[in-house]
């Protein structure tokens, strides 16, 4: 588990270096992104499991009716496996996705550099099922998109990277004393 870190910080390191030179946002935005992206994150969580609910019955309901008409009619066609590779690395992808961003939130409402390195672990493992997925459903303009989606993801990310990490400081003031 170390190395995977030591090899996320290195990669974190080197697409730092890609984002140097871009032209950077506001510094109020950034600053009340880093603020509320916890509970940014906290909604995305909710709004995603709330869909997986609605979409995996609707997946097997879709997937099963067409797998049924496909045999009743003699129609043996390659694409329904393909859709159900598809399906399954997406759905995988979202449960993956969402149990790191949930883990992610306390962090984040912490400005710990690990809420911060989580989501930046959920854009390398969007991108990795991404591009499994559209590799699997020979989607190549799928690719393009996720390399796309990719690189803005990886923009907004680090564009408030320097608020999360240990020389944060927390807004927080320490408990008055008492007098006994």
């Amino acid at each position: 588990m170390e190395d995977t870190m030591d090899q996320v910080h290195q990669f974190e390191k080197t697409a730092a270096s890609w984002y140097k030179n871009v032209p950077h946002l506001p510094k109020e935005f950034t600053k009340w992104l880093a603020d509320n992206l916890w509970w940014l994150v906290i909604i995305g969580v909710v709004i995603t499991v709330l869909g997986l609910f609605a979409l995996v019955p609707i997946a097997l309901i879709a997937l099963g009716l067409s797998s049924g008409i496909a045999v009743t009619y003699g129609i043996y066609d390659t694409n329904l496996g393909v859709a159900w590779i598809g399906i399954v690395i997406s759905l995988a992808s979202l449960v993956v996705v969402t149990v790191l961003e949930a883990m992610a939130i306390n962090p984040l409402k912490l400005k710990a550099k690990m809420g911060w390195t989580l989501l930046f672990i959920v854009a390398l493992v969007n991108l990795a099922f991404s591009i499994l997925s559209n590799i699997a459903t020979i989607n190549l303009i799928g690719i393009v998109f996720a390399l796309l989606w990719a690189a803005v993801h990886g923009y907004f990310l680090f564009e408030i990277r320097s608020y999360f990490g240990a020389h944060v400081k927390a807004d927080h003031k320490p408990a008055a004393k008492t007098k006994a």
